[in-house]
């Protein structure tokens, strides 16, 4: 399954445990001066600049353990601990562009708290401000989340977030707010780091050997982007097309994983096939649609095998999904069916079909066993399609969501 939107989802509760687990430093001074021209710490990997502490603490935020590794020129974070309670400050890639009007963009989105109001910092004309003086649904105090235009033309979440030792300080608290404005508008733009992909995308290398190697890859048209993450021993890209800020987007996942590994399934009968073709061999998509929604689901799942010659085999299962409104998912499909093989070696790609579909329960089988074994299996059955199920259907409206840029809770 694509990693969750990513906008890279990346959850938000991970800079709040970092904050929670931190405690104050008794020898600091309590919510410091901001010095514009002092210390500058980066953001996204120095695509931002903020003056903050030399002692500021650096990490990636926390991800959910089902989800890849975060990467700092997707999503970092940075926190000062006082006496008067900790800051915390966090970007986000948003993979999206400036669009014609930026605040009615930034009015579209899910917002950090019920009541919001929406502004800037001081004359600046390149982001827009978001100022809360309630909790997030997580519980995390978000005074200030800027989304900030780089001079590459995208937009970026930044945000603040405010801890104080004790909740029912409110001078404190209100210095922590004031702080964190101090803070932010110290924003500055810095070298845009290379954190995506674009073009020809190499996705794996087969048959390794002397030197040479066969490799997969995708050739991505103009506008869209991959970002590659690493889930143990699965491989996954993410393809997502490059559009203003707020817009809809489909998103694109290429998954390899140990020979044999199982795709999320839906009950037989559950979506419609699509014929389609993949490295030259027939495939039928899986197509999950829910009647008045505008959003679509597909799926193919393969065993992959490369004869690399003698007793050499390359074997990974492979999925690729997409997901997003109903008008962008054909050329998604497109896109991902024209994976190709390159070999100089005269190597060739086998893919064995494995269904997205479960199939029913053998009833013949059940009847051998006792009644606590027969309830057993049809229950593990049972829960074993609605998680495939679930996340299938759910996958769309997650795609659309990362795709609008939305924050991950």
């Amino acid at each position: 399954m694509l990693a969750p939107m990513s906008t890279r989802s990346r959850s938000s509760l991970g800079v709040t445990l970092v904050l929670a687990l931190l405690a104050p430093a008794s020898s600091a001074l309590a919510w410091p001066t901001v010095d514009p021209s002092g210390n500058q710490v980066p953001v996204l990997r120095g695509r931002w600049t903020v003056a903050l502490p030399e002692d500021t603490l650096r990490a990636a935020a926390t991800q959910a353990p089902n989800a890849p590794a975060a990467r700092e020129e997707l999503d970092s974070a940075a926190v000062v601990r006082t006496p008067e309670g900790n800051l915390a400050i966090r970007g986000v890639l948003l993979e999206s562009t400036r669009p014609d009007d930026l605040a009615a963009a930034v009015r579209t989105l899910p917002a950090p708290c019920p009541s919001p109001t929406y502004g800037t910092l001081g004359e600046r004309t390149d982001l827009v401000a978001v100022r809360c003086t309630e909790a997030s649904p997580d519980g995390a105090l978000r005074p200030l989340s800027v989304y900030a235009v780089h001079p590459d033309g995208w937009v970026d979440r930044i945000e603040a977030m405010v801890e104080t030792t004790d909740p029912d300080d409110e001078a404190a608290r209100t210095a922590g707010i004031a702080y964190a404005e101090a803070v932010m508008a110290t924003l500055t733009p810095g070298p845009a780091p290379d954190a995506v992909e674009r073009g020809t995308i190499e996705i794996a290398r087969a048959c390794e050997a002397d030197g040479a190697a066969d490799r997969l890859t995708i050739t991505l048209p103009d506008g869209w982007i991959a970002m590659r993450d690493t889930m143990g021993t699965t491989e996954l890209v993410r393809l997502t097309h490059v559009v203003p800020l707020g817009s809809e987007r489909p998103m694109l996942a290429i998954e390899l994983s140990p020979a044999g590994s199982e795709p999320p399934r839906v009950p037989e009968g559950v979506g419609a096939l699509r014929a389609g073709a993949i490295l030259g061999s027939p495939v039928d998509w899986l197509v999950i649609e829910d009647e008045g929604q505008p959003t679509s689901v597909r799926q193919v799942a393969a065993e992959l095998t490369v004869d690399c010659g003698g007793d050499a085999r390359y074997a990974r299962a492979l999925r690729l999904s997409l997901g997003g409104p109903r008008a962008t998912v054909d050329e998604g499909q497109r896109i991902l069916e024209a994976l190709t093989l390159g070999s100089t070696r005269g190597h060739t790609a086998e893919l064995t079909a494995v269904s997205s579909q479960a199939p029913a329960i053998d009833e013949s089988a059940l009847d051998e066993g006792s009644d606590e074994d027969r309830a057993a299996a049809q229950q593990g059955h049972f829960w074993s399609i609605a998680i495939g199920g679930a996340s299938l259907l759910l996958l769309a409206a997650a795609l659309v969501m990362r795709g609008r840029t939305t924050r991950p809770k």
